[in-house]
């Protein structure tokens, strides 16, 4: 979870990132983590995460990445997909607003925002 430090072994292996047609470039990655240890751990409550079980949970968690991210996605010139922004939008307002779980501030802004521009003028 954020906050949390963890220690793990692994490998590191290069890819090549971005759209065919668009512009790629290599990047890099953890493959095959092992020996993994939790060496310390944020306390208070924690963020409930839509569940990947599911396709929407799927889309909803990588929506949830490109808002919570969305400096890193704009500084690195890689898209952020309104599709999947919707999909988080829609995971937050039917299993967290509706039963008062813990959500941050920023996808509580987020969300009213979205809602305000989807309404009919």
């Amino acid at each position: 979870m954020t906050g949390d430090l963890l220690q793990f072994d692994g490998r590191v292996a290069s890819y090549v990132k971005g759209y065919f047609g668009t512009q790629q470039k290599l990047d890099y990655k953890v493959e095959r983590p092992s020996q993994v240890v939790l060496l310390a751990k944020i306390e208070g409550p924690r963020r409930l995460l839509p569940d990947t079980a599911t396709k929407m949970g799927r889309q909803a968690l990588i929506g949830y990445i490109m808002e919570r991210e969305r400096v890193f996605y704009e500084a690195s010139c890689r898209p952020i997909d309104p599709y999947y922004v919707d999909q988080y939008q829609i995971w937050l307002t039917n299993h967290v607003m509706k039963t008062n779980q813990n959500y941050d501030l920023v996808a509580r802004k987020s969300l009213t925002s979205h809602l305000k521009n989807a309404e009919p003028h």
